[in-house]
């Protein structure tokens, strides 16, 4: 009996459908089948790609699109071209790209790739920085931190601030700047880390209750000769001290304590 069939073979860039009508035996129809399959596969993987084209949105038909040069025709090839864009409108358009076998001349199917053309992005142009503004941690938003005053202009100066740091807590830290033009628009903030130093904890003195001197060997705080004070802040004393212990040869030194 006769039948018609249809084979698709996988090349390396592309594929086809070849169709073979077969005159068959209906009982051996399965192993001619097979055998045709074999034969015809290995003369497929054998042919050579010699031409290539693409299109882009609306397919013109084989052979009728804009042609990519195959410097050196083969059964595998990489290419790389460049499309031109410049005629085509702003969004989405379709890349097809197909490649041609040279024995018998069968094109494979597009391969499609979207793309997306971006519109030109127009901004007025800025002549000067017309106000800044600082903030901690946290962006409030822009034009919601603490504002800066200078004087307007393309290049600007900041004198020194005096910033409050009162009300941040003790640790890391970030301040930020940033700055609008006179179009309105603002700056990217410009962030710096510092570090808010921890209070002390110890209870600071406010009167000098005790004084002590020693000679030559220190013997700790508390153990050595008292001088009698009233106390207060600032001192200011005259005391006699007792030479009688120190040695007449040698040289000696006299220390003065106060109590930390």
């Amino acid at each position: 009996m006769k039948r018609n069939w249809y084979r698709l073979l996988s090349m390396s860039e592309f594929s086809f459908i070849h169709s073979l009508k077969l005159s068959l035996d209906y009982g051996l129809k399965s192993f001619g089948l097979i055998i045709f399959c074999c034969l015809f596969s290995v003369t497929a993987f054998t042919q050579t790609i010699n031409r290539a084209e693409y299109f882009i949105n609306t397919d013109p038909g084989n052979g009728n699109g804009t042609p990519v040069t195959v410097s050196s025709p083969s059964a595998s090839i990489n290419f790389e071209f460049t499309v031109p864009t410049s005629s085509l409108s702003f969004g989405f358009h379709v890349l097809g790209f197909r490649i041609r076998q040279s024995t018998t001349g069968i094109w494979s199917h597009p391969q499609y790739n979207a793309f997306y053309i971006v519109p030109p992005v127009t901004q007025p142009t800025a002549t000067s920085l017309v106000s800044g503004e600082y903030f901690f941690d946290n962006d409030p938003g822009f034009g919601n931190g603490t504002p800066l005053s200078f004087t307007p202009g393309s290049t600007v100066t900041i004198p020194a601030l005096n910033i409050n740091i009162g009300s941040l807590s003790p640790g890391f830290h970030y301040i930020s700047f940033r700055f609008r033009d006179d179009k309105g628009r603002w700056t990217h903030a410009s962030a710096q880390s510092f570090y808010v130093i921890p209070p002390s904890t110890f209870d600071p003195a406010t009167s000098i209750t005790r004084i002590e001197y020693f000679f030559n060997t220190d013997l700790g705080p508390g153990n050595n000769t008292s001088i009698p004070i009233t106390a207060g802040s600032p001192q200011n004393n005259s005391f006699p001290v007792n030479l009688a212990r120190i040695a007449y040869s040698g040289l000696s030194t006299k220390s003065i304590s106060l109590p930390r």
